[in-house]
């Protein structure tokens, strides 16, 4: 007779090991016990440590405390109007709020972490000046003579757009580029002194005059160097609220416009290295244009912004922006959208599903298949390498734990074992003992199945075992257990 077949024959009152598990389960149930209910997390953020928290700065990320509020909040656990969530408006947006009620998790918007801990002061540049830079009234040029004529010396390009050298005429730079006016200067020096070299470069970059409007954080005029970037710029107008758009943004240049889509930037796909910004640029950021979504097991969840309002995007793009799946295979993809009278739809897609593309409002849910052990056993308990063996390679108890034993720690109780499977009948997880001496010694064997986990207990575990507490359980005196 099998362990399992032996153990059927059994009521659970006759089953001790049932009769364990059941009784410690009605104990947690019983508030009368002290086994009590977990604290309610949520009752103990009101003040939560600082250690806890990431740098307030500039930060627009949820930090660990906050995710658990938001999440909280997910699950349906916290009304809007909570005085938690309020706090939490300018990192949790609507848009976020609404998209994490659906799929009952915080999913951060895509991007906005880039202008984290950026300076609000004017942004310094250091490095190697380019020779496509535009000199501009302000600037400072370090020039260095070598040959017949030795000497170093700094000059500011002035009001009237030149630089004046000593023995030399008055030089128009601004407007030029660096490259231009470091040949300017050796033409000049070559006409009036012959035989010398000039060497260029720039001291200090002159400060400019910009304008940010819309949706960011300090709209206004702000000063910037003349290499900022509009990464640089925007993070001086401390960034991109989670209400503006991230692919819209507008560079307004004397008569023309530029359109700036930072997702590029924020992939590493594109760079702005050389839109640097100029005297009197505007950069305009709108609001946050459709927006869709990928959750479940996929490696980073996120909402990300479409390009413009009839746009969309296929299935194998938004995984890439999920960073792809967390499982190769087996996954279960699934749509949640919304009919023409504004009701959720779900329903199945298949793998790059090339007959949809995804719309504002529509959301990816990626959920593994199902959870099954194939071709593994376990081995825990005292043992000296717990965790998952090779079915194949051990189809039965005896060759999981071996003749020899080397695989058990020292001082096993070979006389009751557990083996832990899934009954038949049920399809429920159930406890059999297992008598391992009489295995060892090759009176009988038992074949595993997939999932199967053998427990191996020690003495110390069977002493626990034989204690006051354990008793009681098994003569079902729960009174006595103090």
């Amino acid at each position: 007779m099998s362990p399992l077949d032996r153990v059927n024959s059994q009521s659970v009152g006759d089953n001790p090991l049932n009769l364990i598990i059941e009784t410690l389960g009605n104990l947690s149930g019983n508030s009368g016990s002290d086994i009590g209910s977990a604290p309610n997390l949520l009752d103990q953020l009101g003040n939560p440590d600082p250690s806890d928290r990431l740098s307030s700065g500039n930060n627009i990320s949820l930090n660990n405390t906050e995710i658990i509020i938001a999440n909280a909040f997910c699950n349906g656990g916290l009304p809007a109007d909570d005085a938690r969530i309020l706090l939490l408006k300018d990192k949790f947006s609507i848009i976020e709020q609404d998209f994490c009620r659906r799929v009952g998790s915080y999913i951060p918007l895509f991007g906005y972490d880039i202008f984290e801990r950026k300076s609000l002061s004017s942004v310094v540049t250091n490095g190697e000046i380019n020779d496509d830079y535009i000199i501009g009234v302000g600037d400072t040029l370090v020039l260095t003579f070598v040959g017949s004529l030795s000497n170093t010396f700094s000059v500011v390009v002035n009001s009237q757009g030149s630089i004046v050298l000593d023995k030399l005429p008055p030089m128009p730079t601004a407007g030029k580029s660096f490259g231009e006016v470091k040949k300017l200067i050796q033409e000049q020096v070559d006409l009036y002194f012959g035989g010398t070299d000039a060497y260029v470069s720039i001291g200090n970059i002159r400060e400019i005059s910009i304008v940010v409007t819309g949706e960011v954080k300090i709209p206004g005029q702000h000063r910037v160097t003349a290499l900022s970037s509009i990464l640089d710029a925007l993070s001086v107008a401390g960034g991109v609220k989670k209400t503006g758009s991230l692919r819209n943004i507008k560079l307004r240049r004397k008569n023309s416009n530029i359109e700036i889509d930072l997702y590029g930037l924020i992939a590493g796909s594109a760079s702005f290295n050389k839109l640097v910004m100029r005297e009197g640029d505007q950069i305009i950021v709108p609001t946050l244009g459709p927006v869709i979504g990928i959750a479940g097991d996929v490696k980073r969840p996120v909402l990300v912004e479409l390009v413009s309002e009839d746009s969309s995007i296929e299935m194998e793009r938004l995984l890439d922006f999920g960073g792809g799946e967390i499982r190769p295979r087996g996954n279960i993809y699934t749509l949640s959208t919304f009919d023409e009278n504004g009701n959720q739809s779900v329903k199945s897609l298949n793998t790059f599903d090339s007959d949809y593309n995804f719309l504002d409002g529509d959301m990816l849910v990626v959920s593994r298949g199902r959870e099954i052990l194939k071709g593994g056993v376990w081995l825990t308990g005292h043992v000296s390498l717990p965790g998952r063996r090779v079915l194949e390679t051990n189809p039965t108890i005896g060759s999981l734990i071996g003749s020899d034993l080397s695989s058990l720690k020292k001082n096993p109780y070979l006389l009751f074992g557990v083996l832990e499977t899934v009954d038949n009948k049920t399809k429920t997880r159930r406890y059999y003992g297992i008598d391992l001496e009489k295995i060892v010694d090759g009176i009988e064997d038992f074949e595993l199945r997939d999932g199967d986990n053998l427990i191996i207990l020690g003495k110390k575990d069977i002493k626990f075992l034989s204690s006051k507490l354990i008793q009681s359980i098994l003569l079902n005196d729960i009174s006595s257990i103090s």
